[in-house]
C-alpha cells in the first residue's frame, strides 16, 4: 500500500473505513518523492531514493499524465511510481483516468505495471 493511496483513506465515509481496514493489513511501500515537496504525503524520513531518482520520477509522472486522460493527479501518479519501484506485480486503481483500458494497456506497454481496477482485481480472484 502506498503512502499516497493511505493518505486518500483518511475520511471516515462507511466505504473508506473497511478499505483502510484492509490497508492496515498490508504493509507500507516505501515513498519515492515526485513533484513539489508541498505534493508529498510523509515526513523527511520516510522518502525512499535520492535526487536523481526524484528527478526520474518527475518524468515517468508526466510520462503517466500524457497517456491518462486530463484529471488524474499528482498524488495517483506518485502511486504508481512507488508501486512501480518496489516491483508490484499490479497497479490497482479506482481512478479511470489510469485504470481504463486504453492508459492501462499505453502505461504497461511503457513501463511493464499492470494497472487494473479492483472489480478486475476481485474478478481475476474469483471473488
Amino acid at each position: 500500500m502506498s503512502r499516497q493511496s493511505l493518505s486518500e483513506l483518511v475520511q471516515n465515509d462507511p466505504v473508506t473505513v473497511c478499505a483502510h481496514a484492509i490497508a492496515d493489513t498490508l504493509g507500507v511501500l516505501p515513498h519515492f518523492p515526485v513533484g513539489a515537496w508541498k505534493d508529498q504525503v510523509c515526513t523527511w524520513d520516510q522518502v525512499s531514493g535520492t535526487w536523481g531518482d526524484m528527478r526520474r520520477n518527475d518524468g515517468i509522472q508526466s510520462v503517466i499524465a500524457d497517456p491518462a486522460t486530463a484529471g488524474n493527479d499528482i498524488r495517483d501518479r506518485g502511486a504508481y511510481i512507488d508501486a512501480l519501484h518496489n516491483k508490484a506485480d499490479m497497479f490497482v486503481t479506482s481512478d479511470k483516468h489510469l485504470g481504463g483500458s486504453g492508459p492501462a494497456d499505453r502505461l504497461e506497454k511503457r513501463f511493464g505495471l499492470r494497472v487494473c481496477s479492483p472489480s478486475d482485481l476481485v474478478s481475476e480472484l474469483g471473488l
